[in-house]
């Protein structure tokens, strides 16, 4: 008896230390959840683990945006990366580990008030998942529209305001993460002379070990995985908005292709087997079977690798337009796997002998048919199989086909004055592979290999390689988040690049287009608005379908008609052969329009009601 008395005052012992414990985690646990209320309520939710926990404890942290108006009049201090920056941290959550890991939330409340522009104050800034952007250009008065009061006056644009038309949503897209600040710069002389002598050394053996690298394409086409290629490869909205040819359907149809046993020899080689040029009957037959486009001839879904092909086609003016007269197919290694001459069934009024390389003898002799041509085309290349060009849209409406997947050398690589200029296939050439082409009658063999080889070089550099820079947009849309542009074709043609997607609207049906995919989920929806269109009502459609997690950022620029005339009139008139003067009056009104034309009216807005 009296050995059994301990022992259960040891369990009751026991049994009241984990009830203590117990009673003591249950209120940490209370006053936990009551720190987190009071954290929610004044917005003070800024990091991803602390809205987890909101989460975890059943507390709604609800997002507020407020922008704060200029106390004394005026404009509210601000920078030209600010509307970026607010695209940037909102999504930074949202992107891949080869982003989001330079990404680190928030120390401190300081901090997290220093990671958005100084004129916003969000509550709850970490539920901040997704962004709706709209730009409307050609607002003349911000403040005659309902929606835009209480906005701020924002910097678009540095000092340095050009005279293209450029609008705020160049800006936007040219911003880069907030987190990615360049290094600071170094003064003159800093480091003594021996310092500066070893770092001219440096950047020098860094030149000449770049310029080694450039000899050469550093990948192998003929066997490239996908995973390589894909990022080049314009999807099915980019198609769209560069007015390819589309096929019927997103997915390659299959359709199995007999063996050819009646075609003529063309000496086409597909691996070791020699090919046979369709004849007439069969070409026919095939064009029926495929329609206008290529397809998947095995039933299989297409490997880790793919087959890369270069095309290139030289034409000819018909009394029904230009078409083709030479088409040239070169496969991933360089080797020309067929070249044939087509003579078109309409008569041809010009040979353009000085591009084509053609004229009337050439084509004299030839019996080969434009039908036929596709037919070798549909046999030869699978709908999976990349087809590379420059242009590559052109050679495809002449050939009347459609293609999956397509590589445009000319879209690869950027023009100085952004899209929708492109350089010709001579300036890359040139440019990247030191290599002259054209001087003449344009060769499509040629052609195609310069081209297969600009586009290995693009896949091998990644898209900042040499001007053809990725805008934000694409690099969003690259590291994960789903970006979808909406507007008209010139701006889907500008910024629908990359895996950016892309859809074509005009006047109210940008707003209904741009709420629709955003309530499907999108990271990031950008509108540009119809100039001239009911802003305030746009803007409400946004506004009504934002979801809980999400802002809406909406960009209302002036007119830029007088700056871009004054800017283009004292370059003009600074010419060394100007007759005109251009006096400190002129001066001063185009400095001031630029000013104005740099700022735009910014109006952040959250779900009404959280």
């Amino acid at each position: 008896m009296e050995s059994t008395q301990p022992q259960s005052d040891a369990k009751q012992s026991d049994a009241k230390k984990q009830s203590d414990a117990k009673q003591s985690d249950a209120k940490k646990q209370k006053g936990r959840v009551k720190k987190l209320r009071r954290w929610a309520a004044a917005g003070d939710v800024y990091t991803r683990a602390r809205l987890a926990e909101c989460a975890a404890h059943g507390v709604d942290a609800k997002l507020t945006a407020e922008t704060t108006p200029p106390a004394k009049g005026g404009r509210v201090p601000t920078v030209k990366g600010d509307v970026g920056t607010i695209v940037w941290r909102a999504l930074a959550p949202s992107l891949d580990a080869a982003v989001g890991a330079v990404y680190a939330d928030p120390a401190s409340e300081t901090e997290a008030r220093r990671e958005w522009p100084p004129w916003l104050r969000l509550g709850n800034a970490a539920r901040a998942r997704r962004v709706v952007l709209a730009v409307a250009p050609g607002v003349a008065d911000a403040a005659a529209v309902p929606f835009l009061r209480g906005g701020v006056s924002a910097r678009v644009y540095g000092k340095r305001h050009g005279d293209a038309d450029r609008d705020a949503l160049d800006a936007v897209a040219a911003a880069p993460p907030p987190w990615e600040a360049p290094p600071p710069k170094r003064k003159k002389g800093s480091g003594g002379r021996r310092a500066q002598k070893r770092r001219r050394k440096e950047a020098a053996r860094a030149a000449e070990a770049s310029s080694d690298d450039d000899e050469e394409p550093d990948v192998d086409l003929a066997a490239a995985p996908w995973a390589l290629l894909r990022d080049a490869v314009l999807t099915r909205a980019q198609l769209a908005a560069n007015d390819y040819p589309l096929p019927r359907e997103a997915a390659p149809r299959h359709v199995a292709l007999g063996a050819d046993d009646d075609g003529e020899d063309l000496g086409v080689v597909d691996g070791a087997e020699a090919y046979r040029l369709p004849s007439r009957p069969r070409a026919a037959a095939i064009l029926e079977r495929c329609g206008a486009e290529t397809v998947r001839r095995s039933g299989a879904p297409p490997g880790e690798r793919r087959r890369v092909f270069g095309l290139d086609c030289e034409m000819v003016q018909t009394t029904a337009g230009a078409r083709v007269a030479r088409c040239t197919l070169v496969d991933g290694a360089g080797a020309v796997v067929f070249d044939e001459l087509a003579k078109p069934a309409e008569k041809v009024v010009d040979y353009c002998t000085q591009w084509s390389g053609l004229d009337e003898a050439a084509l004299r002799g030839v019996a080969t048919s434009v039908d036929q041509v596709r037919a070798a085309l549909l046999e030869t290349v699978d709908a999976d199989d990349v087809l590379v060009g420059h242009s590559l849209d052109c050679d495809l409406r002449a050939l009347g086909l459609a293609h999956h997947a397509c590589a445009d050398t000319a879209l690869l690589y950027g023009h100085p004055r952004g899209a929708p200029y492109k350089k010709k296939l001579k300036q890359l050439a040139k440019e990247f592979l030191d290599r002259e082409i054209q001087d003449g009658a344009h060769d499509s063999a040629v052609d195609a290999r310069a081209a297969l080889d600009l586009f290995a070089l693009r896949v091998a550099r990644g898209p900042a390689f040499a001007g053809g820079a990725e805008d934000a947009f694409a690099r969003l849309a690259r590291h994960g988040c789903r970006v979808c542009v909406v507007g008209d074709a010139a701006t889907l043609q500008r910024r629908a690049t990359g895996a950016v997607s892309a859809v074509r609207a005009t006047g109210a049906g940008v707003a209904a287009a741009a709420a629709q995919k955003h309530a499907e989920g999108w990271n990031l929806v950008v509108a540009r608005l119809e100039e001239g269109g009911d802003l305030d009502g746009a803007c409400r459609v946004l506004e009504a379908a934002l979801a809980d997690d999400a802002l809406l950022v909406v960009v209302a620029q002036p007119p830029l008609d007088e700056a871009n005339r004054l800017a283009r009139q004292k370059r003009l008139a600074t010419d060394p052969r100007a007759s005109t003067v251009w006096t400190a009056e002129r001066e001063k009104a185009c400095a001031a329009a630029l000013q104005a034309a740099s700022y735009a009216a910014v109006v952040v807005k959250a779900r009404r009601g959280g």
